[in-house]
């Protein structure tokens, strides 16, 4: 998977709106034979999806949420979902009155959409591809098929705000919303897209951010409760704030976020796919260190963030001019990357996704 490295397509942002690095001008053009990459995009793209498809009762959401939804969907019981889910759960029983279609079908649109985005918006996608499997997003997604699916459309919304397309984004945005309401968060990402700050404005507001969510978090709670009542409650739980994140996961958040803070910085004055990024890295990192304090919502809203480290990395390393210590940091952030990924979902069994089960053992 390392192997694929093909240049993102000409049609991507990244060609008119990158740094104004040689070095990173240049690792644009990609290395590697074409077909060697298509081949390679093919077949991780197959392993991802045949696992993620053919999971049986992993997860623990999987048989007291989806499969059961399922089954009412089809039934005509549509009560309290979104539309959006519905209409897909509808569509899939026309073909299947088995509830594993759905996860089929879930799974092929969330990786599908997320290699698109790493084709279209990372320097690196091998990396990035790397990132979003031993990074967690790819096991989380497991449990979270609603708000995944949210997630992966609203991911390619970045090369929608970079290009302007304002109703594409709003559009984009809605649809998301449609599978799980609280993607309307995504909104705030939109003035991110045009903020340009230093790297001293970035960390006081994300501190700034962290300060707030963690010593006012009844005033949010109150917020959140105007726009997304059925959510609010998260704010007076505890639940899964003991195991919702690993502090290996929370070091690399940081780690990742400090590097792409100092390659950007040293790289001069950027541009808005550059800013943007380091933008929502920041709300990210700011969520994730308040979720280790607070109530658990903080970590759902992080899952929307934190894909920002899935085309971060990958930037910041291609940055790094010297061509041994960019070698060196890459192995580095893999090797913490695989690490935060033991302790995550093997030692705390994070989501209930591990030990994996197939339908072959039904």
């Amino acid at each position: 998977m390392l192997l694929y490295r093909s240049a993102p397509p000409r049609k991507s942002p990244l060609w008119s709106v990158t740094l104004r690095s040689a070095s990173l001008s240049s690792r644009l053009g990609g290395t590697g034979d074409g077909i060697l990459s298509s081949v390679g995009l093919i077949i991780s793209f197959s392993i991802l999806f045949l696992i993620a498809a053919l999971r049986y009762g992993i997860g623990t959401d999987y048989w007291p949420r989806y499969a059961p939804l399922f089954e009412r969907i089809h039934s005509g019981d549509v009560a309290g979902q979104e539309i959006g889910y519905v209409l897909l759960n509808k569509a899939v029983g026309l073909v299947t009155d088995d509830y594993q279609g759905i996860f089929v079908v879930t799974s092929f649109i969330t990786i599908a959409l997320f290699y698109r985005f790493f084709l279209r918006m990372s320097i690196n996608p091998a990396l990035s591809v790397f990132i979003y499997v031993f990074g967690g997003t790819y096991l989380e997604d497991f449990n979270l098929v609603m708000q995944a699916l949210a997630i992966a459309i609203l991911v390619n919304t970045f090369e929608f705000a970079l290009r302007k397309q304002h109703l594409a984004f709003v559009l984009a945005t809605l649809l998301a919303a449609s599978f799980h309401s609280s993607a309307l968060v995504w909104f705030a990402i939109w003035p991110l897209m045009w903020i340009r700050a230093g790297r001293a404005a970035r960390i006081t507001i994300a501190a700034a951010m962290i300060g707030v969510i963690v010593l006012a978090p009844q005033a949010v709670s109150i917020l959140v409760g105007q726009f997304a009542p059925d959510y609010a409650w998260y704010f007076a739980s505890n639940y899964g704030v003991t195991r919702g994140i690993h502090p290996a996961v929370l070091i690399v958040a940081v780690a990742a976020f400090g590097l792409t803070l100092i390659m950007v910085g040293r790289a001069g004055p950027g541009d808005r796919y550059a800013d943007s990024v380091v933008n929502v890295l920041a709300v990210s990192t700011a969520v994730l260190v308040a979720t280790t304090t607070i109530a658990y919502l903080f970590s759902r809203l992080n899952y929307y963030f934190a894909p920002a480290q899935l085309i971060a990395v990958p930037l910041a390393l291609s940055l790094v001019q010297n061509r041994l210590t960019r070698q060196l940091l890459t192995v580095a952030f893999m090797s913490a990357y695989m690490t935060s990924f033991v302790f995550q979902f093997l030692v705390w069994n994070a989501h209930g996704v591990l030990p994996y089960d197939s339908i072959f053992s039904r």
